[in-house]
């Protein structure tokens, strides 16, 4: 037995289709604006930890550093901590071939959107605020935090000033040091999010569609 689909029954499957495929992306966009990265931002580190696990490091010298400043060596001021960005980020939803997919992008500009900035003993008695989206910073190593943060990552902290040391004002360094290797280790904040929201994914577009597709029953 053959069967010819005419062509108002294509235009109706089309239009189904289509319908579904529409449903389908402002459900995922929902879901992963909303309740995907409260997940993600549950296994982000806060304000605290940030400041510690980048201030942390080992000297040149073999000294182990995890002293925060909050006041001078941490500041937040002008940007936004880890947790705020992630929770303000927005997903883009892609169709290709009809395959219905989100994203979440790390941009450069996100990343330095999380940095900080602290300050730096200029003189005797005057202090410069610096920052980690200070022309000189280092693009490449903060264009990337982000990724650091998820993946794990290490970088280099040397003075910028030729001839100076890091923290040499402070009395614990012992005059202090020519370079301070760091150490991010990885928090997987996205991955374990992502885990920790699948089968809420799967359960909300299972109800969406399937309500969806009964309105062409009707």
């Amino acid at each position: 037995m053959k069967f010819t689909l005419t062509a108002s029954g294509e235009n109706k499957i089309n239009k189904i289709v289509n319908a579904l495929i529409q449903k389908t992306k402002e459900e995922l966009k929902q879901t992963i604006d909303g309740p995907v990265l409260d997940n993600v931002v549950k296994h982000t580190p806060d304000r605290s930890q940030e400041a510690y696990f980048l201030s942390s490091g080992i000297s040149d010298t073999g000294v182990s550093w995890n002293k925060v400043d909050p006041q001078r060596g941490f500041i937040k001021e002008g940007f936004k901590t880890l947790r705020e960005g992630i929770k303000l980020q927005k997903s883009i939803i892609k169709d290709e071939n009809n395959i219905v997919s989100g994203v979440i992008e790390h941009t450069p500009e996100f990343s330095l959107s999380v940095g900080f900035g602290w300050l730096t003993k200029i003189g005797k008695q005057s202090l410069k605020k610096r920052s980690t989206t200070d022309a000189d910073a280092g693009t490449e190593t903060w264009s990337s935090l982000v990724w650091k943060w998820e993946n794990g990552g290490t970088y280099t902290v040397r003075p910028r000033d030729y001839g100076s040391k890091l923290l040499k004002s402070v009395p614990e360094a012992n005059g202090g040091f020519d370079s301070m290797e760091k150490t991010i280790q990885p928090w997987r904040m996205y991955y374990n999010g992502l885990n920790d929201s699948k089968a809420g994914i799967i359960e909300i577009l299972k109800k969406s569609l399937k309500s969806k597709a009964q309105e062409f029953n009707n």
